[in-house]
């Protein structure tokens, strides 16, 4: 028998029913169209690249050169040769041809300057005199070998006490003993140390006379070992673990980014892992930034491995930069710009990046090279070319040196050192049209490895979209 329910009855159980029903859907989450959440990700560590694959990439990249270095080179070696006769006389210093030389080294820097180069030319490019000091006796240091000359109370050129006379000749003040010649021009200038006895030097010597604590010697090992074989670098990076400090934090992330062998790579970011993030932070970032995109995957490998996650704020914000190495308008020239990387010929360049020298006192000299000459001549005392530049006096800091192979080596070696900069040149009409046609929001391999990066330390996955990375960012918690 059919009931009949009266209609205000009806009204109020369908208001019941429609309430439980809306509460139901609330605690299942569907009553609102809300963000979907991310599923936690199973991070997998991408294969490193080889070190053959990436030399093969930075064989690829241009290499740079400047005629107004060929003739600034040949006049300060033409002005050496001209002060040395044959008999070995030198004649007095001529202020007019080193003024002129002087005036062509300025157009030579403004010349790099219009050609994009990171030129500076301002205070900042000269060492002060107790960095400048530490830059000459550090180097030589590292060459310097131990047997040929025993000092008493010392056993590191970084403590000992030298008489520098003006003629060049370096003598070690021996204690009781009178002096000890090490030098007949500058400091010793023989190959490196076997990697043994530099070991022996940093784990012993250096711990014993608080070298590392007492004297900054981080700029040294880098210029230095970077371009040695791989055991020297392996060497470099126990070395900068050994040292305490934002600069040595710096140094190896930089091998982490640059140093070619994955090996390395690993082992400066496992020294890393035991370092404050804040002291190096900002070079990974960097590098997302920077127009060689090994870099960036590079970077992003480390912020994982390290697990900073305070730097996923950063990145989430970086997502929305443009690709770095696609042209951008400069308001400055009202021109399209491209910042490209470049390399230059280390030993070709001396010229660009040092300033010449004219006293045997200054710290840290180095030939000038002859195009055409042996690498020997570098560590020939009784060489005729005794034009010099000073390393303290450096206007073109390169980003990381390798050694490449040169296609025309002429007399000279055939792997030799390459200096990498980055070059804002203008953009080509075909770069101009290429960037036309790129699709708004276009990934790039910057890009890619900046989501790598955020996926990597957040274990989450937002996809591709920027705004979703950044509201993550500004809600997850801070630890």
């Amino acid at each position: 028998m059919l009931v009949s329910t009266p209609a205000s009855t009806r009204t109020s159980i369908s208001v019941r029913c429609i309430a439980v029903g809306v509460v139901v859907c609330l605690l299942a989450g569907v009553a609102t169209p809300a963000e979907p959440k991310a599923a936690t990700l199973a991070v997998k560590k991408p294969a490193p690249l080889t070190e053959d694959v990436l030399k093969q990439k930075l064989l690829d990249v241009p290499e740079f050169s400047m005629l107004s270095v060929d003739y600034l080179r040949k006049w300060q070696l033409n002005y050496a040769k001209a002060r040395i006769s044959n008999t070995a006389k030198v004649n007095p210093r001529d202020s007019y041809e080193e003024s002129c030389i002087a005036e062509s080294l300025q157009r030579l820097l403004r010349e790099a300057q219009d050609a994009g180069l990171p030129v500076r030319n301002d205070a900042s490019c000269t060492l002060s005199p107790k960095a400048a000091e530490t830059l000459g006796r550090c180097a030589a240091d590292l060459c310097w070998p131990p047997r040929s000359v025993k000092i008493t109370g010392h056993s590191t050129l970084m403590t000992a006490d030298l008489d520098r006379e003006p003629t060049g000749n370096v003598s070690i003040v021996l204690p009781k003993k009178g002096k000890r010649l090490v030098s007949e021009l500058g400091m010793p200038r023989s190959a490196l140390r076997p990697v043994e006895e530099l070991r022996k030097l940093f784990e012993v010597t250096w711990r014993d006379e608080k070298i590392e604590k007492t004297f900054n010697v981080v700029p040294v090992l880098v210029q230095v070992l970077q371009v040695e074989d791989k055991d020297y670098r392996q060497l470099l990076v126990e070395e900068l673990t050994r040292i305490a400090g934002p600069e040595a934090s710096k140094a190896l992330a930089q091998r982490a980014l640059y140093d070619l062998s994955p090996e390395i790579r690993e082992a400066a970011c496992t020294a890393l892992k035991k370092r404050p993030a804040d002291e190096f932070r900002d070079v990974l970032l960097a590098a997302f930034d920077y127009p060689w995109p090994p870099a960036a995957d590079h970077a992003a490998q480390v912020l994982i491995e390290t697990k900073d996650v305070r730097a996923i704020p950063a990145l989430a914000k970086m997502l929305d930069q443009r690709d770095p190495a696609a042209p951008f308008w400069d308001e400055k020239t009202k021109r399209l710009k491209v910042r490209e990387l470049v390399r230059l010929n280390h030993t070709h360049n001396c010229c660009l990046c040092h300033a010449p020298s004219y006293n045997l006192l200054d710290w840290g000299l180095a030939r000038v090279m002859e195009s055409d000459r042996s690498d020997r001549e570098y560590y020939d005392f009784k060489s005729k070319n005794d034009a010099f530049i000073r390393a303290d006096v450096t206007y073109l800091r390169p980003d990381f040196s390798v050694i490449l192979p040169v296609e025309r080596p002429r007399a000279r070696p055939l792997m030799q050192r390459y200096d990498f900069v980055v070059r804002t040149r203008r953009a080509t009409f075909e770069e101009e049209e290429r960037d036309t046609r790129r699709p708004t929001g276009a990934n790039y391999p910057q890009r890619e490895a900046m989501l790598v990066a955020l996926r990597g330390l957040s274990g989450k996955d937002f996809g591709t979209n920027a705004e979703s990375w950044r509201k993550f960012a500004t809600e997850m918690p801070v630890k």
